[in-house]
């Protein structure tokens, strides 16, 4: 389990990627993550992974939980849920407990 230390930490949002930057690679992030750009590539994250209404992910994802306002094409894999608000789509398949 963890202990709040490490439970704080994977909930702190320390990577933003704004509307106008564009990432091409694969990421791995420690902690969580907003992306309101494009990301062209897998991204690993041991905590949330956040993707605001103009965001664009293109590969896999791998995380605690998505919060998707944008699009994702690519396949996901969350250890817990995936959250996808009225703008949000995803194109690919999903693993998760829990849907909303």
């Amino acid at each position: 389990m963890f202990t709040n230390r490490e439970e704080r930490k994977l909930g702190e949002v320390t990577t933003v990627i704004g509307p106008n930057t564009k990432v091409e690679g694969k990421l791995h992030i420690e902690s969580s993550i907003r992306i309101d750009g494009k990301v062209y590539g897998e991204i690993k994250c041991a905590g949330d992974i956040t993707i605001g209404k103009e965001g664009y992910v293109e590969k896999g994802i791998i995380a605690r939980n998505l919060f998707l306002a944008g699009t994702v094409k690519g396949n996901v894999k969350v250890d817990n849920k995936i959250h996808i608000y009225d703008t949000g789509y995803l194109d690919g398949s999903a693993e998760m407990k829990t849907i909303k």
